[in-house]
């Protein structure tokens, strides 16, 4: 029980700290936007939350590939570009629109990644796993 406890304090010591919102928060394209305009001085742990979505729609088209179902998106490798999706979500960001064109300040980062990957390595019609 106390390294239960002990754990639990760490964590929230280090979510508190770092200032960014718990695992289950959605970031928003407003909260994202101050970083994009940096360049390449995003934050670790925003990077990592976007690595985190990335990996998460990768394994997710892995599912789809293995059930026999339509892919998500058809990139010619398991990550795209090297796993780089801060650069495809800042191209998406940029010179792309999304389903509601241009985004809201409130559209989800995952849903900006989620276009930027279908956008980068579209599947044909007729694309079987």
């Amino acid at each position: 029980m106390k390294h239960r406890m002990t754990g639990a304090i760490l964590a929230g010591t280090v979510l508190i700290g770092s200032g960014v919102a718990p695992a289950h928060a959605d970031m928003t394209l407003r909260q994202y936007q101050p970083y994009l305009r940096r360049g390449h001085t995003v934050p670790v742990a925003i990077r990592n939350y976007v690595d985190g979505l990335g990996t998460g729609f990768v394994w997710a088209n892995a599912y789809q590939i293995a059930r026999k179902r339509r892919p998500i998106f058809c990139s010619p490798e398991l990550k795209p570009r090297g796993g780089d999706y801060l650069a495809l979500l800042d191209g998406q960001i940029t010179h792309h629109t999304g389903v509601r064109a241009p985004y809201a300040a409130d559209t989800s980062l995952a849903m900006v990644l989620l276009d930027a990957l279908v956008n980068e390595f579209p599947c044909k019609d007729d694309s079987k796993p």
